[in-house]
């Protein structure tokens, strides 16, 4: 075994440990399905394996125990697999690179023991203090651009003249 290979094993050895989770990863390019693998090795509903299969359009794969995904919901899976599995990002870091970046998340929110619907890390309370900031500087400027002119009425023409602003600051910045 590779250096990478022992690194792995011992790394979800320990996750099992002290999770209690067992973690399998599939690398056979054969026709054997997650779900086949983990009848072969017998797994339970405390289990994960991680199939890595460079010839599908996504390069990673998943099969999860009942007990696991009521943990780690399935958006969950599909939010890893779509940032980590996708062949760009599996270009640029290999399949190595893509398998350590999958457990990280997994190995955190099991240690946590919390339910996840996403992965961690990509909505910060940063982000969404960005959004709401960003939601309010677009409503100022819609709010602003209504109330020009000495009219009481809504001026509706700088409403949609400043559209191309406030409707980017509040769509695309802010929700």
């Amino acid at each position: 075994p590779s250096g990478m290979e022992q690194r792995i094993t011992q790394r979800l050895n320990r996750i099992e440990t002290e999770t209690g989770v067992q973690i399998r990863v599939l690398t056979a390019l054969d026709d054997v399905s997650v779900e086949r693998a983990k009848e072969l090795w017998r797994l339970g509903n405390q289990s994960i394996v991680i199939s890595l299969n460079p010839r599908a359009g996504n390069v990673i794969d998943f099969a999860v125990g009942s007990a696991v995904g009521e943990k780690l919901k399935r958006s969950f899976w599909l939010e890893l697999q779509g940032r980590y599995g996708n062949m760009f990002y599996v270009r640029e870091h290999g399949e190595d690179g893509a398998l350590q970046a999958v457990l990280d998340p997994i190995e955190d929110c099991l240690r946590k023991g919390d339910t996840f619907r996403q992965v961690p890390g990509v909505f910060s309370p940063e982000q969404y203090a960005l959004s709401a900031v960003m939601a309010s500087a677009g409503g100022v400027i819609a709010g602003s651009s209504l109330r020009t002119g000495n009219s009481r009425t809504p001026n509706w023409f700088w409403l949609l003249a400043f559209s191309p602003l406030w409707g980017m600051l509040f769509v695309s910045f802010g929700v």
